[in-house]
């Protein structure tokens, strides 16, 4: 019989290896511990004999299923009060520590993926990305300007996107090259939408507050 106990014992460490390796040996190390306290080889076990003995080691629960103690002392699972461990789930009777292994692992691995699958994923921030105008086509923007970011960005919508990117960015003037920049076009960041005045060779756009 206890042959067969240990080979299911095995099993159910096998069965639920990969990522949580480390884990599944940690609760294993713990059912052992526990159930070997409470019987020899061939003593018969409890569930409530368990439930007593598991009852005093709070952090290694919190550790092994994946809850947080409060400062209360109490176990936490997402910031409230953990309801405890489904001992129910454990045979009444275990003929033998090993019976008392599995039957104590089994329900932790259990609990572990059951409070890791109810766990509410962090919130993702909400980032407000500003509005921009469209294109203003042969304009440019005069006055204002903080920054010439035309190096890396070379067209008018990377202009924009430097712009919009820019917590201190009002406005923008792209310009294309000429003879006296030496090929770079300008990208100017600016902290004022006006005056606008026409220019054949700029465009220009403004955030939308």
């Amino acid at each position: 019989m206890n042959r067969l106990v240990a080979c299911a014992f095995f099993v159910l460490f096998e069965s639920v290896a990969g990522a949580q390796v480390s884990s599944n040996d940690e609760i294993a190390a713990f059912a052992r511990s526990v159930c070997d306290d409470l019987a020899g080889a061939e003593g018969t076990i409890t569930r409530r004999e368990v439930e007593l003995k598991v009852a005093g080691e709070a952090s290694g629960i919190a550790r092994l299923v994946g809850l947080s103690i409060g400062s209360d002392g109490k176990l936490k699972h997402d910031r409230t009060d953990y309801e405890g461990l489904p001992f129910d789930k454990v045979a009444a009777q275990m003929q033998g520590a090993l019976a008392c292994r599995l039957e104590l692992a089994r329900m932790l691995i259990n609990e572990r993926t059951r409070l890791a699958a109810s766990r509410t994923p962090p919130s993702t921030p909400v980032t407000n990305t500003p509005r921009m105008s469209e294109f203003l086509d042969r304009t440019n923007i005069k006055g204002g300007a903080y920054a010439n970011v035309g190096a890396t960005n070379r067209t008018p919508r990377e202009c924009l996107a430097a712009c919009q990117s820019d917590d201190g960015c009002k406005a923008w003037t792209f310009r294309l090259p000429t003879s006296t920049d030496g090929g770079v076009p300008r990208c100017w960041l600016r902290d004022r939408t006006h005056p606008q005045v026409r220019h054949e060779k700029a465009v220009s756009g403004t955030k939308i507050f």
